[in-house]
């Protein structure tokens, strides 16, 4: 009976070193669940944006999340097994992270906001798929879709905004996420100020 301890500690002193093993060499089991974090929009650096007209002004802006789930940013799953997805959610309000996103764009681009501005904006979240795969680091997707509407007194136009971010690095990390989510949200508002018709839209001199 002696040597049952003894066999215990032996088996137990084998799984840890098979682990170890497991996890030098990249093939450790995933242990990947739902995560949290909160939306934050990362400064976009260097990186150009290009000029509204010199026309162009804004009354106000508003901002609306569209989504049925605004509080889920998307999922993760190992890489060896995508299908087994875990939510990613958000902590807070994602609108919040799409309204610091467009006043720090519209500024970049030189799009005057007054009381006498020319137009008033409405920018709606339309979706936010961020999906992350893991191995050892983790790959990161992430696809933005914004819907804003121009309204003139004489008119209201409507633009329909796609962008996508990529990234890669430790898993589940809120740095990574929000990088990731930000390129997306910055591709898709480059394509809104470089679209000619969307600083033309605010520069009706009759809007209200």
């Amino acid at each position: 009976m002696w040597l049952a301890p003894r066999m215990k500690g032996l088996s137990l002193l084998i799984r840890r070193m098979l682990v170890s093993v497991l996890l030098l060499t990249g093939c450790a089991v995933s242990v990947l669940g739902p995560t949290s974090f909160t939306a934050r929009y990362m400064s976009p650096g260097q990186s150009k944006v290009g000029v509204v007209a010199a026309c162009a002004s804004v009354k106000d802006i508003a901002f609306k999340d569209t989504r049925a789930d605004k509080f889920l940013a998307g999922s993760r799953a190992p890489e060896t097994s995508p299908q087994e997805k875990h939510p990613i959610r958000l902590k807070g309000y994602a609108i919040d992270w799409v309204r610091e996103g467009v006043n720090a764009t519209f500024h970049r681009a030189g799009l005057r906001r007054s009381n006498d501005g020319n137009g008033r904006v409405l920018v709606q979240l339309t979706s936010l798929d961020l999906i992350e795969l893991q191995f050892n680091n983790s790959e990161y997707f992430a696809r933005v879709l914004l819907d804003v509407v121009v309204y003139a007194k004489s008119s209201k136009t409507s633009f329909r905004v796609a962008g996508e971010g990529k990234n890669y690095g430790t898993p589940g990390d809120a740095l990574n996420y929000n990088e990731t989510i930000t390129r997306a949200l910055d591709e898709a508002l480059r394509g809104l100020i470089e679209n000619p018709a969307f600083g033309q839209s605010l520069c009706d001199e009759s809007a209200p």
